[in-house]
């Protein structure tokens, strides 16, 4: 009964979509999409909003540091690109070598504030800041290629003041920078499949590119989404444009990691320490550890392997190879891996009690239960960024189950891409029938 009401008659969209191509199925209250004319206030606003909230938090935290051992990671390769080092790490050994470790865009764009205002804990922090409240507007824009302005408001709201994201995004970490360049993909990919042509989709392919230069998750959710625009518009040509842009982003990348390492590192070289620490038999045995992921470092026989290599490269085969040695004798305990990280990623109820788990489920869980009701429902229901969404949803369950989903944080990105849904569902299922309710009964209809 909900969804044969009038749900044109709440919020009318600002105007109709006519830059559908052939390919896709034209719908009546698909919004067309916004501009930087039209919308330049809210744009400013989120942003504004969602830099002032970080800023209050960060300063109430303490500015002049750095929290946890993967922001002091980010900011070190930072600094040592400013001193002119490259991005160098220690070897396991205490040796310094040039690292591919991690994607170089968090370390880069840190360098490029501290080079210009010192290479501070808190210019560093500020930096992180500013780019992580980016994903805002970014979000509104989103949202507004599904739903009216005061809706996609309300949506980039809700990416503002997202705890999680919010506490993470204060820090040197690839959260702030993978978020808003995750986003501008998503945008990009939305225009183009709005409006084909090789220009729009090599573009979306060049932000596709930028994303994975900030974490290698991009790199697989762009290649699905790529097959899956060319399979809607029944053309090739979006899988070259997107091709041909992230390749263009990358190459440089990949150049040098080839100089250094004498062999192809297309995206990193973290993929074996992850695969180990998160598909070894102490993760098995302990119930407690059950989907989680330990440092091989920890470990002395895995660290005793390490020691013994010259370089990053070495390293991440060697331990690439325990795990796969391990699992090829063992094959009977791959499913529950899988199974233990996908159900500890996953479940709104954390380990952790108190605010955290209040948090958690206050945010995904009432997302997760909006998404689903949505499904059910039909306000989830096809457009060019569902087929987005779904991209990335698949690659991350993908990247979990054979690695790790680094739990709560890891989850951000997957959290945040749903939210337009979770409010498309508020609005087509609570507020539209309340809404006609209230009219019928003042006879406006």
């Amino acid at each position: 009964m909900l969804m044969n009401l009038d749900l044109n008659r709440v919020d009318q969209p600002a105007g109709r979509c006519n830059d559908t191509p052939p390919g896709i199925a034209p719908r009546e209250d698909d919004p067309r999409l916004f501009t930087w004319s039209e919308d330049r206030v809210n744009l400013v606003v989120l942003f504004l909003l969602a830099w002032c909230l970080r800023v209050g938090l960060a300063a109430w935290a303490g500015l002049d540091h750095i929290e946890g051992a993967d922001a002091w990671v980010y900011y070190s390769e930072a600094a040592g690109l400013v001193e002119g080092r490259g991005l160098v790490r220690n070897l396991p050994n205490g040796s310094p070598h040039l690292s591919a470790l991690n994607m170089p865009l968090t370390p880069l764009l840190l360098a490029c504030g501290m080079k210009v205002f010192g290479t501070t804990a808190t210019v560093s922090r500020m930096v992180a800041i500013s780019i992580s409240s980016l994903a805002a507007p970014l979000m509104y824009l989103i949202a507004g290629t599904i739903m009216p302005r005061r809706w996609a408001l309300l949506a980039g709201l809700g990416c503002a003041i997202h705890p999680t994201f919010l506490f993470y995004s204060i820090e040197t970490l690839t959260e702030p920078f993978y978020i808003p360049f995750l986003f501008l993909a998503v945008l990009m990919t939305v225009r183009a499949m709005r409006r084909p042509g090789l220009a729009t989709e090599f573009t979306a392919g060049v932000a596709w590119g930028l994303a994975a230069l900030c974490r290698p998750h991009a790199l697989p959710a762009a290649v699905l989404l790529a097959l899956g625009m060319g399979l809607t518009l029944r053309s090739w040509r979006p899988v070259l444009g997107l091709t041909l842009g992230t390749v263009l982003i990358l190459t440089p990348w990949s150049t040098r990691n080839f100089l250094v390492f004498g062999k192809p590192v297309l995206l990193s070289l973290e993929g074996g320490e992850t695969f180990l620490g998160a598909n070894n038999p102490y993760v098995v045995r302990d119930p407690e550890l059950a989907g989680m992921w330990i440092a091989p470092m920890g470990i002395q026989e895995y660290r005793a392997r390490m020691i013994q290599c010259h370089n990053e490269l070495e390293i991440n085969d060697a331990l690439m190879r325990i795990s796969l040695d391990y699992l090829r004798g063992h094959p009977q305990v791959i499913p529950r891996l899988v199974f233990n990280k996908w159900t500890r990623w996953l479940t709104p109820i954390t380990q952790s009690g108190g605010l955290t788990r209040l948090i958690v489920l206050c945010t995904y869980g009432v997302l997760l239960a909006l998404v689903a009701v949505g499904v059910v429902f039909g306000t989830v229901r096809y457009s060019p960024l569902l087929l987005a969404t779904l991209a990335i949803t698949l690659a991350d369950f993908t990247l979990v189950g054979l690695f790790w989903g680094n739990l709560t944080r890891g989850r951000i990105p997957l959290e945040l891409i749903w939210l337009p849904w979770g409010v498309q569902t508020v609005r087509l299922l609570v507020v539209a029938p309340i809404a006609s309710w209230y009219r019928g009964r003042m006879g406006w209809e």
